[in-house]
């Protein structure tokens, strides 16, 4: 397979990186096959129009004319990347820009994606800011001679919210026209520039509208998980089309986008582009994303291998490995890292919340045990460039088999809860976790000097991360030395797709107390990362008494489907005795008071029914379990 446009993204709209760096990226880009190299920017440019935008976040034309001349040199075309719908965030942060934002408090109006105070859209019905967005793109497009620009056009999930856009949908306007509305006049703005327009097309799956969009734009189809007969769709309801076929019929080009994990797995590029095979893509990109609080190395085995392996140099396994060896030095370590899938998993209260082992996690935990010391081993004859990329692959697997002990953990504490009997102890299980830490915190401090001695962490997140993670292993020692045994309530739910961005409320009341609200968050299986549906159980602790009820609600975009549910206390079991729905929407209740896997459905499942109405987000759909002795 060779594909004609081979591109790698460098995000310098959430991390901005020196020039030395972006230069050795342009090396490794040409070096690794790569035809493009798209610059993702949002607000990364300083204009003569923002003249306030933040120096230490973003750049001046001169040093993007200076890194474009450079690829030039080179013989690589850089692709300008933007945003002018969505991911608006970094814009609206600033106060002379505020005023173009959907909303003004994400908890409250938005759908709660992405969490800064004044959401992350820009509102298509403030004349003020069609012509701002417009005129940046306009003039930082303007600096790049590629024939090529990026309008981005994904997760606009706030649009269209505020009451200027609501009246408009009142007067006749959908959502869906105003989304084809704004495409045509991006296009426009690309035609304008004298550029072909590309987009991101995970939007599609809310808004019909592909049939009526020009034909020359390129359709970018991002995916990130494991690609099977077609991609998986993105979004609620999980919408299922051959999306390369469906453009092909229609006269579009297409391309397939990759994600370059920081652990360099191989599941998505190679299973992406089997399916690519089967059509005819003008070309893939490689993305890479948010790395704020982490680098580029140990993703560097995994990009070189996309480029070679979109430029038809890679027929083999084995030749895919050699990439990796040439990489890191060690055709060992090479085997290792082609053939592994770093995944964990875990919580820092595992005295308070336990998610039930499954067979993946449990092979998982398995494999890392194994692999880790071999990968010690090996990186411990490495120098230089191969001992970078090795030990950054080595911090994402050691975080990930840490979060794997983390989780078994609570799975201990919680059967000592249900049985009675006493409690391990986990001072060694802790100080491995504190040594882990304190390892990769050190690797990445060495990593964060060779790569931005001269810049900051964008919104000091590398700190933040490191910060966090060091106080929660402090309060996890304070947790484990002193834990109280309490009752375990169990909830069993079955989910057909697992990316939900819904809630979940569980609410306790036991025998002569109130109600009490003892969780409040997203309840998505760990397994969401291998993109596996199925049945999983969450552990709960309350208090070692008798329960007089328990309700379970939703709210947000999506359903949840529980099988079950069940207490201990005081080393007696319940069970369900009765189920009944209490508000919003509730389908099959009487499903739980079954021992089982028939299933309720609780909550709203009609994605596109909240992308035209963003309110539904507010509603709380509930039902209520009672009990018996088992």
């Amino acid at each position: 397979m060779e594909l004609k446009l081979r591109i790698l993204q460098l995000d310098l709209a959430r991390q901005k990186e020196n020039m030395t760096f972006v230069k050795k990226y342009i090396d490794f880009a040409k070096e690794w096959n790569y035809t493009h190299v798209l610059f993702y920017l949002e607000n990364a440019v300083r204009t003569k129009d923002t003249p306030f935008f933040n120096k230490e976040e973003t750049y001046s034309e001169e040093e993007i004319l200076e890194m474009i001349a450079y690829a030039e040199s080179k013989g690589i075309d850089i692709i300008p990347g933007f945003e002018n719908l969505g991911h608006q965030e970094k814009f609206l942060e600033y106060k002379e820009l505020e005023e173009f934002s959907e909303i003004t408090d994400y908890k409250t109006q938005g759908r709660g994606f992405h969490p800064y105070k004044r959401g992350s859209v820009g509102c298509l019905s403030n004349p003020n800011f069609i012509e701002f967005i417009d005129k940046y793109v306009y003039d930082v497009a303007s600096l790049f001679k590629s024939p090529y620009i990026h309008m981005g056009l994904d997760e606009p999930f706030d649009f269209a919210v505020c009451d200027k856009c609501r009246n408009r949908l009142k007067n006749g306007e959908t959502k869906s026209q105003m989304f084809l509305d704004h495409i045509l006049r991006s296009h426009k703005l690309c035609q304008k520039l004298g550029k072909r327009m590309m987009m991101w097309d995970d939007f599609f799956e809310y808004a019909d509208i592909v049939d009526s969009l020009p034909r020359d734009i390129i359709m970018c189809n991002w995916n990130y998980s494991y690609i099977a007969e077609e991609p998986n769709g993105h979004w609620t309801n999980r919408i299922k089309c051959d999306w390369f076929k469906y453009y092909e019929a229609r006269g579009f080009d297409y391309m397939f986008c990759v994600y370059a994990h920081r652990a360099s797995s191989t599941y998505n590029l190679e299973t992406f582009t089997k399916y690519g095979a089967k059509h005819n893509p003008l070309g893939a990109v490689m993305t890479t994303w948010c790395r704020n609080d982490s680098f580029y190395e140990g993703a560097m085995p995994f990009i070189a291998y996309g480029g070679s392996l979109w430029s038809g140099k890679v027929k083999t396994k084995e030749d895919a490995i050699d990439i990796y060896a040439k990489l890191l030095g060690s055709k060992t370590l090479a085997n290792v890292v082609y053939n592994n899938t770093s995944f964990g998993c875990g919580n820092w209260r595992p005295d308070e919340i336990c998610e039930n082992d499954v067979m993946l996690r449990y092979v998982e935990r398995k494999t890392q045990s194994v692999l880790i010391p071999i990968m010690e081993s090996e990186i411990a004859t490495l120098t230089g460039e191969q001992k970078d990329i090795a030990e950054d692959i080595y911090c994402v697997t050691l975080n990930a088999y840490m979060g794997l002990k983390l989780a078994y953990i609570a799975e201990q504490i919680f059967d000592r809860y249900e049985s009675g009997k006493e409690m391990p102890d986990f001072t060694k299980d802790v100080e491995f976790i504190k040594q882990g830490y304190t390892k990769i915190k050190a690797i990445a401090d060495r990593l964060w000097q060779k790569n931005r001695p001269d810049i900051l962490s964008c919104n000091d997140s590398f700190n933040k991360k490191y910060q966090g993670i060091f106080n929660a292993i402090s309060d996890l020692e304070k947790r484990l030395q002193n834990i109280e045994r309490g009752g375990v309530l169990s909830v069993e739910y079955m989910l057909p797709e697992i990316f939900l961005t819904s809630e979940v409320t569980i609410k306790v009341k036991h025998v002569g107390e109130d109600e009490e609200l003892i969780y409040k968050d997203r309840l998505s299986p760990s397994v969401s990362g291998y993109d596996v549906a199925g049945c999983f159980t969450y552990r709960f602790k309350i208090k070692n008494k008798e329960v007089e009820y328990v309700k379970f609600g939703v709210f947000g975009e999506g359903a949840y489907f529980p099988v079950h549910f069940r207490y201990t206390a005081n080393g007696v079991k319940y069970i369900v005795d009765k189920a009944s729905a209490v508000s919003g929407i509730v389908k099959n209740e009487q499903n739980a008071q079954k021992d089982d896997a028939r299933f309720a459905m609780v909550g709203n499942e009609d994605g596109i029914a909240h992308f035209n109405d963003i309110a539904l987000r507010s509603e709380l759909h509930e039902m209520k379990v009672t009990f018996k002795k088992l």
